[in-house]
């Protein structure tokens, strides 16, 4: 008889997989409008870029729901950071 352990980790965990990290900032777009909102994924060397904030979140929320999860650092409009995490049961 086999017996699940309650401490037992996630398949994604076991198999070496992490959980997505996102960061979206802005950046200057080099014209007029002075900013442009980049997406930029840990390990991945594109940079996504949007015309606003919520566009560019958008984006990063659904690539990290498709990954089953996600941690996500935002500038908001004022400088700050904040941070927000996904984790989707399988």
């Amino acid at each position: 008889m086999s017996a699940v352990s309650a401490h037992a980790a996630p398949a994604a965990v076991a198999a070496g997989c992490r959980t997505p990290v996102f960061h979206v900032v802005r950046e200057p777009d080099g014209g007029d409008e002075a900013i442009a909102w980049a997406v930029r994924r840990e390990g991945d060397p594109r940079t996504h870029r949007f015309p606003d904030r919520p566009a560019a979140a958008d984006f990063a929320r659904s690539q990290g729901r498709a990954a089953g999860g996600y941690r996500l650092f935002m500038e908001l409009r004022d400088g700050r950071m904040m941070c927000e995490m996904l984790n989707v049961a399988g």
